[in-house]
């Protein structure tokens, strides 16, 4: 029995929308171990008890080759997984199962089925048009991919960066809660001691520690080294456990928060100023400057072209028509849900609601 056409549509719309191929697919290989001993006539699966009417109940069966397995997944699912083939084996020899008795039934002369099935090659056409806009996104020649790196290459700068953080809170020792003293005869009402304030201690920390941080930021300028300035700095918050610290390693632009970003721009071996958030003081220490091979960022820069065209390609085709929602119909959109977008970002018109005329 061969493969039927239904079934093969039903499973390649349900694995296109498990797993979307990339704009870099690959036809699908099977693995080392089975690509020398299995050929493309042997039976991969299959199914006792399916057979075309007037088949003796002997031979009754339905045998897929491996080539013909092979070519459904191509359109249904070309970067499967090796590991996920066999459950896509068994819901495909199900499907065959399952549609034959619902032939047996009528059902696909049913409009629900005709329905379904006019749905169905919407979305599977919908998703072939998707992958053929990216597979073609992706043919990028070498010489634009360079082009693009020598045009951005601040976004391939890398850095070598030692950092100092200062916190600006101290650790106080614990209060312990005034006990009231039995008043003494002859004696004066005894004056609860008040809690402090935790705005004014708070306030009075950022200032000691800032007076602290602007001391060490010149102390760093002078050369002095980090991990002594930051065990320094740490001390004087009476914080017991170890200093951070200080090496951050390689980082790119758009790694630190966007008030600290200008530190991409020191000279190698410059300080910098320092850096006040709501979580402390920061003093950079830039140690070396270098640029990203293009080789290396070559696969980064390609597959974010590729999937910008690809974008770019499905907005045009949304943008070719103009679609309207009867808000009389569906009613307004959700505020939380927000308009419906497609693929490309595209948002359809809403129609506005009819309003009644005022009676005269």
């Amino acid at each position: 029995m061969r493969i039927t056409s239904i079934a093969m549509i039903f499973l390649s719309g349900a694995l296109l929308a498990q797993a979307p191929p990339t704009p870099t697919s690959s036809p699908v290989a099977p693995t080392a171990a089975t690509a020398a001993v299995i050929e493309p006539s042997t039976p991969i699966i299959t199914i006792a008890g399916l057979c075309p009417e007037g088949t003796p109940a002997a031979d009754c069966r339905t045998v897929i080759s491996k080539a013909d397995f092979d070519k459904l997944l191509e359109v249904a699912g070309p970067n499967m997984p090796a590991a996920m083939r066999r459950q896509a084996a068994e819901q495909y020899a199900h499907m065959l199962v399952r549609s034959k008795a619902a032939e047996a039934m009528n059902l696909q002369g049913t409009p629900k089925f005709e329905q379904q099935m006019k749905l169905v090659r919407l979305q599977v056409l919908s998703q072939f048009l998707t992958r053929s806009l990216q597979e073609k996104a992706a043919e990028i020649p070498d010489e634009e991919l360079k082009k693009y790196y020598d045009d951005n290459q601040p976004k391939y700068e890398q850095v070598t960066m030692e950092r100092l953080f200062i916190p600006k809170t101290r650790v106080h020792a614990e209060t312990k809660p005034a006990v009231s003293q039995p008043k003494m005869p002859g004696k004066a009402e005894p004056k609860a001691t008040p809690a402090p304030d935790p705005a004014k201690v708070a306030a009075a920390d950022e200032a000691f520690m800032k007076t602290v941080a602007e001391g060490l930021q010149k102390r760093a300028a002078a050369g002095e080294k980090f991990e002594v300035l930051e065990k320094e700095g740490m001390a004087k918050t009476g914080s017991p456990g170890p200093p951070p610290t200080t090496a951050m390693g390689k980082m790119s632009r758009g790694q630190l928060p966007a008030p600290h970003a200008f530190v991409f721009d020191l000279k190698s071996g410059e300080v910098s100023m320092l850096i006040s958030d709501a979580s402390g003081f920061y003093i950079y220490h830039l140690l070396k400057k270098e640029f990203q091979p293009f080789d290396v960022v070559k696969p980064q820069i390609k597959a974010q072209l590729s999937s910008q065209r690809a974008q770019d390609a499905l907005k045009k085709v949304d943008d070719a028509a103009k679609i309207e929602v009867n808000d009389a119909y569906f009613g307004p959109p959700s505020p939380s849900a927000g308009p419906f977008r497609g693929p490309a970002g595209a948002a359809p018109k809403q129609t506005p609601v009819p309003q009644p005329k005022p009676k005269q």
